[in-house]
């Protein structure tokens, strides 16, 4: 669908644009990042959906990656790969990272850098990205699509004027983020504190049982299907799902109130709450709380960091080692979790409900940002 531009935006020198126009593709690379004096690399695993900032980073000396695209600092990396989940951030220093990321930056005297990544990080971009894609395990962007992208954009005066609309959004965003972030250092006191107690245990298996109900294709289209990708580290809410038509191979059954658990290295702090029927990736272990043990505690266990260290060292493989869910079952774990379960839901639920107001918030400032990235939406507000 073309994109039309109002008269008042014509009248103030606005015009449709292709992304290629005012963005590159970076190509750079390195065979050998250690002599070139790079330190950090970028997987799709450290990029956070909707954040324009690179909250985590591998240390290459110790993994070792096969990564050889590299990147500078104040360049774009954007995930191609299952585009739905929004992995766009500029980097602040200089590495590798991983193929299923582009690296891009702006075109100088086309467009202001500051503005770019916040174009890119608009829903109308990232719409066009998962359009674009092809693929159905891995559905893949290229660059040569995303450079197609049409949009409004207005002279440089008004990006300015626009950009700096979008910074203090982003100032309340990156504050209120901080905040959410001080609420999981608070949940995760709360858990260690129990797990420090003395006074008895019990095992993993007396709180919680997997459930293991293999389903195989054609699948009920009305299920919701869920994977890793769709579940937040340290958060016991589903963010996301996908459609069940993506589905081509047996996966998992689990209903609504059932906990996921992902148990893939080296990321283990994913656990959340059912709140629907559906199907889920083998990348996850469905697990039902026994009887009077409370499903938000034990999500809570599960996505604690003293019980991913258990995880971690109970992992199997080589490529990608997993959690070993039998091994896990025996480990010892403070009894409180099972007598005062219903205390520390309440301490547990509190939290959370804290953190679910702010990150309504943090999805209103996107909606609030989108609105003025867009054309119509920055032309009304910046008149």
């Amino acid at each position: 669908m073309a994109i039309e531009l109002s008269e008042k935006q014509l009248k103030n020198g606005w015009q449709v644009v292709k992304f290629g126009e005012i963005a590159k593709e970076v190509k750079s690379t390195t065979k050998d990042p250690a002599k070139d004096g790079l330190e950090f690399y970028v997987g799709l695993e450290h990029l956070d959906p909707q954040s324009l900032r690179i909250a985590r980073k591998g240390i290459i000396a110790e993994d070792n990656p096969s990564f050889t695209r590299r990147f500078s600092a104040g360049q774009i990396l954007f995930g191609k790969r299952r585009c739905y989940q929004k992995k766009a951030a500029v980097a602040d220093f200089e590495g590798i990272c991983s193929g299923d990321i582009i690296v891009m930056d702006a075109i100088p005297k086309k467009i202001i850098p500051g503005l770019l990544p916040f174009i890119i990080q608009s829903d109308a971009f990232f719409d066009w990205a998962e359009k674009t894609s092809s693929g159905s395990l891995s559905p893949r962007t290229k660059w040569k699509s995303l450079a197609e992208f049409e949009f409004p954009l207005p002279p440089i005066k008004r990006q300015k004027e626009i950009l700096e609309v979008l910074e203090k959004l982003e100032e309340v965003e990156q504050k209120t983020k901080e905040i959410i972030n001080s609420l999981n250092v608070l949940l995760e006191s709360a858990i260690v504190e129990q797990f420090n107690r003395k006074n008895g245990s019990v095992f993993l298996s007396d709180l919680c049982v997997e459930k293991r109900v293999l389903i195989q294709p054609p699948f009920d289209a009305q299920k919701k299907y869920v994977g890793f990708e769709h579940l937040e580290p340290v958060d016991i809410d589903i963010q996301s799902c996908g459609n069940i038509s993506d589905v081509v191979s047996a996966k998992l059954e689990f209903e609504e109130g059932n906990i996921l658990y992902g148990k893939i290295r080296p990321y283990l702090r994913k656990a959340a709450i059912a709140p629907f029927d559906g199907l889920c990736s083998s990348d996850l272990i469905v697990v039902e709380a026994k009887k009077n043990v409370s499903n938000v505690v034990v999500a809570s266990i599960l996505t604690s960091s003293r019980f991913a260290q258990i995880a971690m060292n109970s992992a199997k493989g080589t490529k990608m080692p997993r959690a070993d869910w039998k091994t896990l079952l025996r480990t010892k774990i403070p009894e409180t979790f099972q007598t005062k379960s219903n205390h520390l839901e309440s301490v547990f639920l509190s939290i959370y409900s804290q953190k679910k107001l702010l990150q309504k918030k943090v999805k209103n400032i996107t909606n609030i940002r989108n609105y003025v990235v867009s054309g119509e939406g920055a032309a009304n507000e910046l008149q």
